[in-house]
């Protein structure tokens, strides 16, 4: 009688999904603000749904960020002018612009995911749809790398920004 060659790569069913394997990086951009999507919905199926009062939050918290940005801004930039009055008109622009270059990126990223959000559930959707399909050919994919990866570069965002506000 011949032997079933037939191996598998897994045989425990994956207990993450796509969506599931990003958790820790959804609830941190949640926390400030940077993501529109309902965290009740998520919490209770483990799928990004779309929030009205996500979307509001995200735009308050970007104003938010803009206005103590400024503040904070404003007074390097009263001690600065004070310190060197060689400074040229040019200069004041270019300084400027980079100056608010950070805060006015951050803000077309967040309008970006509010007008996009429904293409980025629709891809969580897909990976979903993948990930059964393997499944059911008894090909399980583990996302505990991208877990593990996203935290370490949460930790390593923590830290750089930790470091720069020590250093200043």
């Amino acid at each position: 009688m011949p032997q079933n060659r037939i191996t598998h790569l897994n045989k425990s069913k994956s207990s993450q999904s796509p969506s599931t394997s990003v958790n820790f990086l959804f609830y941190v951009s949640k926390l400030f603000g940077l993501v529109p999507y309902s965290i009740s919905d998520y919490l209770s199926k483990r799928q990004f749904e779309v929030s009205p009062f996500g979307n509001v939050f995200c735009i308050i918290s970007c104003i938010f960020y803009g206005i103590l940005y400024h503040i904070m801004m404003s007074g390097t930039m009263t001690d600065s002018e004070s310190r060197d009055k060689k400074v040229t008109s040019l200069t004041e622009v270019i300084g400027l612009i980079i100056l608010y270059l950070e805060p006015f990126m951050m803000t077309i990223d967040i309008v970006a995911s509010i007008i996009n959000q429904t293409s980025f559930i629709d891809v969580f959707n897909r990976l979903l749809a993948i990930d059964e399909r393997l499944a059911n050919e008894n090909v399980y994919v583990s996302y505990k790398f991208f877990k593990k990866f996203s935290i370490s570069m949460i930790l390593i965002a923590f830290l750089s920004e930790f470091g720069l506000g020590l250093m200043n």
